[in-house]
């Protein structure tokens, strides 16, 4: 009576081990936050013009990963933003928000390769696949950037805004984890 339990458990260890919630990953960053409060003296006068951009990213180290690529879903969410439009940047269209009619335009992605950056939409999840590492050593960063782009004409300081980014793998939730968003770009003026 006591084989088919033990065999059951066998297997339930197996999947377990196979679809990864056995893992256990150490998020490692120094700098899992974006912090944007950069002060431009001047801007440029023309219209979506790339100004600048800041980073934050999840480290991991410690996971026990067969290798390969897993789907990690992304998820953005910066009250106070209106959406603006779409915006034309290295190859990618991305959406744009403003917290003014005036304030410069924000725009956001997500890449752990830095050739396959994918930008993000605020409040809606998005799935990326994130290539891992066979075996328990340091994995690839995932980053999260805010870019900055010219309204065109002159543009006022931002109120600060506050939002959080969370990362959520359903295969190996080890992986999951948030950080925030800091965004204050001021300007001259």
């Amino acid at each position: 009576m006591h084989a088919p339990l033990q065999l059951k458990a066998v297997v339930l260890a197996g999947v377990l081990m196979v679809f990864g919630t056995a893992a256990a990953c150490e998020q490692y960053s120094a700098y899992p936050d974006v912090v944007l409060d950069s002060f431009y003296a001047s801007a440029p006068t023309q219209p979506r013009m790339f100004m600048d951009q800041e980073r934050g990213r999840s480290a991991m180290r410690k996971c026990s990963f067969p290798g390969g690529p897993i789907p990690v879903f992304v998820r953005l969410d910066v009250p106070g933003l209106t959406y603006v439009g779409e915006l034309q940047y290295e190859g990618r269209t991305y959406a744009s928000y403003a917290t003014s009619a005036d304030s410069a335009l924000l725009a956001f992605d997500v890449y752990w390769n830095a050739l396959d950056r994918t930008p993000l939409r605020l409040g809606e999840e998005m799935e990326i696949m994130y290539e891992t590492r066979a075996g328990d050593g340091l994995q690839y960063t995932i980053n999260y950037t805010a870019l900055v782009f010219s309204r065109g004409g002159r543009m006022q300081s931002s109120s600060i805004r506050t939002g959080v980014i969370s990362l959520r793998s359903p295969m190996y939730p080890s992986l999951d984890s948030s950080a925030y968003y800091y965004l204050a770009p001021t300007f001259s003026p």
